[in-house]
């Protein structure tokens, strides 16, 4: 009776390791390198590919800009150069 619990952080979209077998998988902020939709997408794929996780959870690390809206709101033009995500999409996808 008891639990694995795998904890992760700051992959910044690299996904190419090896992870321990275990039960539950948390990831502890900054799957992404600044929140691009195609980083999200890259990084949801990727959760779905781990089928031996009963149960993933998420949390959105400093790098993750497009999952705290006020925030992208404010900044995004600071890391996207022009090119703002749609945040509210992205959010969604999560």
């Amino acid at each position: 009776g008891s639990v694995r619990i795998v904890c992760i952080s700051d992959t910044h979209s690299r996904y190419h390791f090896q992870l321990p077998p275990g039960d539950i998988l948390i990831h502890a902020g900054d799957f992404s390198m600044t929140g691009l939709q195609t980083e999200v997408e890259t990084f949801l794929n990727w959760l779905k590919s781990l089928k031996e996780y009963r149960l993933k959870v998420i949390i959105a690390g400093n790098h993750d800009l497009t999952l705290e809206p006020e925030f992208y709101e404010r900044s995004w033009q600071r890391w996207h150069n022009g090119r703002k995500q749609n945040a509210e999409y992205i959010g969604q996808l999560m």
